[in-house]
């Protein structure tokens, strides 16, 4: 009886978490479907981090810093889209970009958070109030 309660949690959870991870990415989409339709370039990423990579090569490029500053996470994500050059680099960019603010929801709705927040509904609730805060 133990095994057949433990599977079926198991098996929620399979469903859970790519659910979770498909209505987040609806979610963030939705607040700028721009960034995905027509991607440019935001600030820094293609005039620092995307021209480094691209210039002197992602593996070199990834040990610099700028003013002081080590960079891992942009410079990571030059380092992934140099490669599909520069017409296509900034929607990698974004699909990254994507990827790293949904990350937080998996990890809420995952188990590995059930020892902080036993609930499921709290964390969902957590999830939808990190998901859904105005101006992010």
């Amino acid at each position: 009886m133990h095994n057949v309660i433990e599977s079926r949690k198991r098996e929620s959870r399979l469903v859970a978490i790519p659910l979770a991870a498909a209505l987040s990415c609806a979610i963030v989409i939705s607040r700028r479907p721009d960034a995905f339709t027509s991607p440019q370039f935001f600030a820094e990423d293609g005039a620092r981090w995307f021209s480094d990579a691209y210039n002197l090569g992602p593996w070199h490029a990834i040990w610099l810093s700028w003013e002081g500053y080590f960079q891992l996470l942009s410079r990571l994500a030059a380092l992934v889209e140099a490669p599909f050059g520069a017409s296509n680099a900034p929607l990698v960019f974004n699909i990254l970009g994507l990827l790293v603010q949904i990350g937080p929801v998996l990890y809420f709705i995952s188990g590995r958070f059930q020892p902080v927040v036993p609930s499921v509904l709290c964390r969902a609730a957590i999830s939808a109030v990190y998901l859904l805060m105005p101006s992010t």
